[in-house]
């Protein structure tokens, strides 16, 4: 390909002349780079690439008579995507955007749209960012009026696919703008429009009580407008959680637990309350105020962060909340009596005046211990297993959250253990924050992702007497994050462990 440099006159304007060496008929595509040189000294030689552009030009035969024709350049924007074979500007990046989708979606329905994000040129396209600006006619169900992402660095010659689903809320044209960015000025746009239709609601025939008439028209049903959807809706379910104070087990998933509905509690067990409060409207919800009452035989021990606490209720405040957004809320209870039905009753309400409420409630039995004997000569009282349990407050959580991950170290023996020593090793999708590291020793210097606390001098029996310690993250790449925590003592030289898995979700 052969290229041309031109230095721009007093007014920042260029001037170049092109002509086909061989005459013949057809188009060219002409890309136009503008550089600027940012070199301290003369001969330095160093370059910014500060905009670009293309354009094309069409030659025609004599017999046609008709001039060469143009198409204006837009600095950044190319009007046609590069075809195959089209020489590139040399050691630059060059971005094309297309966008797919249908042409028609009843209201109401489900539209999703394909973007095709594509480098054609020669270099890598660095930091780029995809923004979506769409109609009020459609509706996201995590954002509202813009989307934007990172896509980070796109290779020469690659193509990357974002697919992105709208709902139709309106009829007519219902339209949706796609901008990519990057380095060096790069920006490539495209639009895409779908055409919002009224489903026609088909009537139904009263049966006949006479024979029919040929050409005879039954009369339709009148057709019944649907009760208005709750735009806040409440669930609460409850599952069996390892004790706090019990070696060996481990928190279970609700998701995982779902056999063992029905099951029977006793005094003495933990009770895990999962409570979600989600938007099923169509416009942002603000100050929703979640209360979660405890019957007294559920003791609530450990929650979800941020609440307040009056006497056996928690309330927590959100202050906005979108269409479509989900908050997932725990309340870890212990089982402190016996009862018929024990509950945790749940109301949620807007500042808007919406609002809803849900109940979940366990059987609890008494306690079923073990029968102790008599002690027989010359038994020696040994020190039991520590008790090890690693949880989130939150899963999922989104690219860019703040987790928090709960330790607890319990000595289940029956007498005092030295030494107690916890390490936690964060997964590969977590970055630690220092200042949310809490316990109750000293932190050792990190390294890498190991975080480890100077020994506890001593841990006493029993489960008013456990350590507790926090490590604070920030979720950075999606996927499952598996947390691990690790503990030893004087007299559990052997490390107890146990794990919490989390799941990293993208950012709208």
């Amino acid at each position: 390909a052969a290229s041309v440099d031109v230095l721009t006159d007093a007014a920042g304007q260029a001037r170049a002349e092109i002509f086909q060496k061989q005459p013949a008929s057809g188009t060219n595509r002409i890309c136009v780079q503008v550089i600027k040189s940012v070199g301290a000294t003369a001969g330095d030689g160093r370059q910014l690439i500060i905009g670009s552009g293309m354009t094309t030009v069409t030659w025609t035969s004599a017999a046609t008579a008709q001039p060469p024709t143009t198409t204006p350049a837009v600095p950044g924007m190319p009007t046609t995507p590069s075809a195959p074979g089209t020489p590139a500007i040399p050691g630059a990046a060059w971005l094309d955007v297309k966008t797919t989708g249908p042409t028609q979606v009843n209201v109401g329905g489900k539209v999703t749209f394909r973007i095709t994000v594509t480098n054609r040129g020669t270099a890598t396209a660095r930091n780029l960012v995809i923004r979506v600006r769409f109609d009020s006619g459609l509706e996201h169900e995590q954002a509202t009026g813009i989307i934007e992402r990172s896509l980070g660095d796109l290779p020469a010659g690659h193509a990357r696919i974002i697919e992105i689903a709208f709902r139709a809320v309106k009829p007519g044209k219902l339209c949706h703008i796609v901008e990519v960015t990057g380095d060096g000025g790069l920006r490539a746009t495209d639009q895409s429009c779908v055409n919002g239709v009224t489903a026609a609601t088909p009537g139904t025939t009263y049966p006949p009580t006479v024979p029919q008439l040929p050409g005879k028209i039954e009369p339709k049903t009148p057709t019944v407008p649907e009760p208005a959807k709750p735009v806040l809706q409440v669930t609460v379910s409850v599952r069996k959680i390892a004790p706090h104070g019990q070696a060996g087990a481990r928190q279970e998933r609700p998701d995982s637990l779902d056999r063992r509905r029905g099951e029977l509690f006793s005094v003495g067990d933990w009770a895990a309350f999962y409570i979600k409060v989600t938007n099923t409207g169509t416009q942002t919800l603000s100050n929703v105020t979640v209360v979660a009452d405890h019957d007294s035989p559920l003791s609530p021990e450990m929650a979800t962060e941020g609440n307040k606490r009056i006497g056996n209720s928690l309330t927590w405040l959100i202050a906005s909340m979108p269409p479509g957004e989900a908050y997932a809320l725990e309340s870890h209870c212990e089982c402190k009596s016996v009862s018929a039905r024990a509950c945790l009753r749940v109301r949620a309400k807007a500042a808007s005046g919406a609002q809803a409420e849900a109940e979940a409630c366990v059987q609890i039995g008494p306690a079923a211990g073990p029968t102790i004997g008599p002690k027989l000569p010359g038994d020696v009282t040994t020190a039991a297993p520590l008790d090890l349990v690693i949880s989130d407050l939150f899963d999922p959580i989104a690219l860019g959250g703040l987790q928090t991950y709960v330790i607890t170290v319990t000595n289940l023996g029956q007498v005092p253990d030295r030494n107690v020593r916890l390490t936690v090793t964060l997964p590969p999708q977590m970055t630690l924050e220092k200042l949310g590291v809490t316990g109750p020793t000293a932190l050792e210097p990190v390294v890498g992702r190991t975080v480890r606390f100077e020994p506890a001098p001593e841990l006493r029996p029993g489960k008013e007497n456990k350590l507790e310690y926090r490590v604070r993250a920030w979720a950075k790449q999606p996927g499952k994050a598996i947390a691990r925590a690790e503990v030893t003592s004087l007299n559990n030289p052997q490390p107890k462990s146990d794990e919490a898995e989390t799941t990293v979700v993208m950012s709208p």
